[in-house]
């Protein structure tokens, strides 16, 4: 790969990484950031409900809200680091 290449590929990832930011941000502005009464299933659950939308807006051949959708799932993924990284166990895992 070429530099000029390598620094396209390196632009269009800031891009994407902006954009989950922007939506993390904006997450936190809706729901607040205070993860007391939240576990992982309840990520988990959210999630799913996002990768759901993703498949629909994919099915539908909707483009711009498939990006949109996916950008929220990796959003929630995000939340849901945040919120394991301040977890001390994994206390709703089923064996």
């Amino acid at each position: 790969m070429s530099i000029a290449e390598a620094m396209k590929v390196e632009a269009a990832r800031q891009d994407i990484v902006n954009a989950v930011v922007r939506e993390r941000n904006r997450q936190d502005e809706k729901w607040g950031r205070d993860f007391r009464g939240r576990n992982h299933a309840f990520w988990l659950a959210i999630l799913m409900e996002e990768i759901g939308e993703a498949a629909r807006a994919y099915l539908e051949h909707d483009r711009d809200n498939l990006r949109e959708e996916l950008i929220q799932s990796a959003a929630v993924i995000f939340s849901w680091l945040e919120f394991f990284d301040d977890a001390t166990e994994l206390t709703d895992v089923r064996a």
